[in-house]
């Protein structure tokens, strides 16, 4: 009988919201502005390492690759993604960064279909 009884007050003090927040917030050692603040802030930090890459390599062989600077070019629009305030952005904003997430990944796609420089791209599978 007492087992019931203790069931009954739990049921009733979840139904009322007494207990929702304990049981449904995660414990974080980070809140979650924090935790995208850092995540922006890391992927800055790999984005500012592959652009120096770049210019290393530009400087030593006299050439772009364009491979990697679309590929900078991406981790730069997902870092956009992870740290935009979605609800204070413009719907018209979003759609213009997924259309030029949609327009790298394109681009990146057919540069690594068509192969290295100087090879037949007529030999390469569908």
């Amino acid at each position: 009988m007492e087992m019931i009884n203790r069931a009954e007050i739990a049921c009733r003090h979840l139904q009322q919201g007494g207990g929702r927040t304990a049981i449904l917030t995660p414990p974080l050692l980070l809140d979650l502005g924090e935790l995208t603040k850092i995540s922006g802030l890391f992927l800055t930090v790999l984005i500012t390492l592959e652009l120096f890459g770049i210019l290393e390599v530009m400087l030593l062989e006299n050439t772009v690759h364009v491979e990697f600077v679309v590929a900078v070019a991406l981790i730069a629009a997902a870092r956009e993604v992870l740290v935009v305030e979605f609800p204070s952005v413009a719907p018209l904003k979003l759609v213009g960064l997924a259309a030029l997430i949609l327009a790298l990944g394109a681009g990146y796609y057919l540069i690594k279909r068509a192969g290295p420089p100087g090879a037949d791209s007529s030999k390469v599978p569908d």
